[in-house]
Formats: C-alpha cells, sequence, structure tokens
C-alpha cells in the first residue's frame, strides 16, 4: 500500500484542529478579541456638603442665651460668669426676651455680678416692654421696686427701658 491514503480527523493519530487555527478551514474564524465589554455602570450619587444657611437673628439670640444659660449654671460646661454675661448681653442686644429676664435675675440676686437693684429693674423693664401682659414681669419689677430706695428708683427711672 501507499502513503497516497488522505488521512481524516477520524483517523487515531490526528486531533481535530481548531477553526481559527486551521486556515483551511471550512468553518469562520470567530475573532480573537480577549475585551470585556464594559458593563453600565450605576450612576453613583454625588456627596456634597449639606448647605449651611446663616442663622437668623432669632436663632441667634436663642443660642446665645442658651449658651450664656449654660455658661451661668454649669450645664454641661464649666461654670463661668464672663462667659455667661458675654453671650447673655449679647442675646439680650438682639432684643431676647428670656436673655433680658435671666440678666435681670442676675443683678436683683447678684448672681455672677455685683448686686445692682436699679439695673435688675430695667433689664426686666425691657423685657416687660416685648411682652407686656408677662404677669411674673410685671411681679418681679413691682418686688424690686419695693426693695430700691429713692435713690436707686430715681437711677431706675431716669434710665428706662
Amino acid at each position: 500500500m501507499t502513503d497516497a491514503v488522505a488521512r481524516t480527523p477520524e483517523t487515531k493519530d490526528e486531533k481535530p484542529q481548531d477553526a481559527a487555527v486551521n486556515p483551511t478551514s471550512t468553518q469562520p474564524a470567530a475573532p480573537a478579541d480577549n475585551s470585556v465589554e464594559p458593563q453600565p455602570s450605576k450612576p453613583q450619587p454625588v456627596k456634597t456638603k449639606p448647605q449651611r444657611r446663616a442663622p437668623t437673628i432669632d436663632e441667634s439670640a436663642e443660642a446665645l442665651e442658651s449658651q450664656g444659660e449654660n455658661y451661668l449654671y454649669g450645664r454641661g460646661v464649666q461654670a463661668d460668669c464672663g462667659r455667661a454675661g458675654k453671650s447673655l448681653l449679647a442675646a439680650a442686644a438682639h432684643s431676647s426676651l428670656k436673655a433680658q429676664s435671666v440678666l435681670g435675675t442676675m443683678y436683683a440676686t447678684g448672681h455672677c455680678v455685683t448686686r445692682d437693684v436699679p439695673a435688675a429693674y430695667r433689664w426686666f423693664a425691657k423685657a416687660l416692654h416685648q411682652d407686656p401682659g408677662n404677669v411674673r414681669l410685671q411681679r418681679d419689677l413691682e418686688v424690686l421696686w419695693q426693695q430700691m430706695t429713692p435713690e436707686e428708683r430715681e437711677i431706675a427711672a431716669k434710665t428706662g427701658p
């Protein structure tokens, strides 16, 4: 026999060849693209810092008044009469009724300040001017008026609210 016999892949010595490697194959070659198709990405939320708005006068006065009382009574902080007075005066300058009342109490009792009944009277009068129907403030003013000497009454009357 001659070696002219053509071998087919069915013969035991040969293995079928891949069509991409064998250019004589009748099957079309597959593209050799090894890249991975990009997956659609989920939009990531944009992280932004929260916008801070400027506090209103009422919020500023309320925060100052609260801070002043915290320092006055040592709530959550070391008691500090200087800081208390500074915060309360700033809040009172913003027409904080509560800060004005607290300042009146401070001067009436001498807590953190030198007792000054005319000054206490003026602070209570300023607060009452903002809230004319406040019975407590009216009573405080009456009590202070009774405690004052004629000279103190004159001082308190001259420097009204």
